[in-house]
């Protein structure tokens, strides 16, 4: 299956939802998405539903960490991750999402956005190269800012990426 990834607003509540697949530029779209969103200032929260995620790579996470920190920012609170498949959840917990989320591991009413509401923020390809790289470095970064555990894990990519730049 690919991915899809899904964004929207319903009253003061953004909703982001990542579906089957997600992987490397899928979430350039959305990085830009959350950017006017968090200006915007009409926004009072923030729920990402990975309910429907099958898999999701470093790229995806660390947009979503960049998602973290900058609503962290502008709300003064934690964004809320919801996670239904234990696979998932394992990955966000070894990652320290639950440090920079509140990670719920049950459904939740405010992630029940309806599929109408939402626009499709995936965007793959969307970049040229020299742009993606510098995209994934970007969302590389905040993916290690989370914890020492993920500096370690990415150096050597995160150092490959840095030389070819």
């Amino acid at each position: 299956m690919t991915g899809q990834i899904l964004a929207g607003k319903q009253a003061d509540v953004f909703v982001v939802r990542c579906v089957g697949d997600v992987r490397l530029g899928m979430g350039t779209g959305m990085d830009r998405y959350f950017e006017r969103v968090l200006a915007s200032g009409e926004c009072a929260s923030i729920v990402v539903d990975l309910r429907e995620t099958e898999s999701i790579d470093s790229t995806s996470l660390g947009s979503l960490a960049k998602l973290s920190i900058a609503a962290q920012k502008a709300l003064q609170a934690l964004p809320t991750l919801v996670s239904t498949n234990p696979d998932v959840t394992r990955v966000l917990k070894t990652m320290g999402f639950h440090e920079v989320f509140s990670l719920v591991e049950h459904p939740v009413k405010a992630a029940d956005v309806d599929a109408a509401n939402l626009q499709d923020k995936s965007e793959p390809g969307s970049r040229d190269e020299a742009e993606m790289r510098r995209y994934v470095i970007d969302v590389h970064k905040a993916l290690v800012s989370i914890n020492g555990k993920n500096r370690e894990t990415f150096k050597d990519l995160m150092a490959g990426l840095e030389e070819e730049v």
